[in-house]
């Protein structure tokens, strides 16, 4: 039985990929102070097992996850669910010492969206745990749907709006602490604001070791990991056109190995927003955050700085919307003329002659 179970919940866009990457690479040394990060709910980093055990109906509703899973029934929900049960119970004998669980996926946020399947999460970890501690991250609604759009870029390679995300429950941060404090109590929840962690030594990973009191043996340059980066405008333009020039069929082949490429050549933080546009989607959620800084003793939750954004989108030339064509085409041409262990990206190199680094 453990002591106390400590659930990071994300949210989603606040880091949560580096946190579990550390837990994950550094569970010997976990184990040695006393803690267990499992893997029988999650393959490797995020334990999403727990989040379709929690789910109403998941073989339903459950979404990527529950064909990811293959999870097509009920009765296949049930064998999948007595299958990790069976594994988690088998780390718990050759876990010994350990008196204290943390389980990490930012899909709690997302995919928990009722304080009946948040229920369903802590029955599920009671018969293990006497205790428990919810972490959560907030950064202001207006940044995640940027950081949503250029992730939503480099899966899909389609455009859409940055603002245009209607899921109001994921953004509504009064809500979300609601229906988490009405499961586990509001004692048990504990705020971080993922706009100010950043800003400390070890940025959001390291506050979070620090709020579990793992500070001590994990050195983060060596299980950090390379956590989804950002793209700049040149990047995402570049998927975008790879899909169109390519078609369906090869977007699927080869999609990876263009995100791959792009991170190599154009991470950074791309000009996806314009100021109006930005402040206007953060008014909607302006008075709940209000709201919830007030009961957590807060004058408030995030800064009311827009000076990120610009006034107006930067006019790029023609020379660049070539360029970024260009160099679509030569990769989907090289791709399609490649062989199984071919080096791909050669002839990127023979795109129009730009700089990028402005893009």
């Amino acid at each position: 039985m453990f002591d106390e179970c400590v659930i990071h919940i994300g949210t989603e866009k606040t880091g949560s990929t580096a946190i579990q990457n550390v837990l994950a690479n550094g569970r010997d040394v976990l184990k040695s102070q006393g803690w267990l990060y499992p893997k029988a709910f999650g393959k490797r980093d995020s334990q999403y097992g727990l989040v379709v055990l929690s789910m109403k109906d998941a073989w339903l509703n459950g979404g990527d996850l529950s064909q990811f899973l293959k999870l097509k029934s009920k009765d296949d929900w049930e064998k999948y669910r007595n299958a990790i049960f069976s594994s988690f119970e088998g780390e718990l004998r050759e876990c010994g010492e350990c008196g204290r669980l943390v389980v990490s996926s930012e899909h709690f946020h997302s995919r928990l969206k009722t304080a009946d399947e948040i229920a369903n999460l802590r029955n599920i970890l009671e018969r293990w745990c006497k205790t428990f501690r919810i972490v959560v991250y907030f950064r202001r609604q207006d940044r995640v749907a940027v950081s949503l759009y250029s992730t939503a870029m480099k899966i899909t390679g389609m455009d859409r709006p940055v603002f245009g995300d209607e899921r109001r429950y994921y953004f509504d941060y009064l809500k979300i602490y609601d229906n988490w404090a009405s499961v586990f109590g509001n004692e048990s929840i504990v705020v971080r604001v993922y706009d100010d962690t950043c800003k400390g030594k070890g940025g959001v990973v390291g506050d979070f070791l620090e709020v579990c009191g793992l500070n001590e043996g994990l050195p983060l340059s060596r299980y950090m990991g390379k956590a989804n980066p950002s793209l700049r405008r040149v990047g995402i333009d570049f998927l975008v056109a790879v899909r169109a020039i390519g078609g369906e069929e090869f977007w699927v082949k080869w999609k990876s190995a263009a995100i791959r490429y792009a991170e190599t050549r154009w991470a950074g933080k791309a000009v996806l927003a314009v100021r109006h546009e930005a402040r206007g989607f953060y008014e909607k959620y302006k008075d709940g955050n209000k709201e919830l800084a007030g009961r957590l003793g807060m004058r408030g939750l995030f800064d009311d700085d827009f000076s990120e954004y610009p006034e107006v989108f930067p006019d790029y030339p023609e020379e660049y919307y070539l360029a970024v064509k260009g160099a679509a085409e030569h990769f989907v041409i090289l791709a399609n003329r490649s062989q199984p262990g071919m080096p791909l990206y050669g002839a990127l190199n023979e795109a129009p002659n730009v700089n990028w680094n402005r893009r």
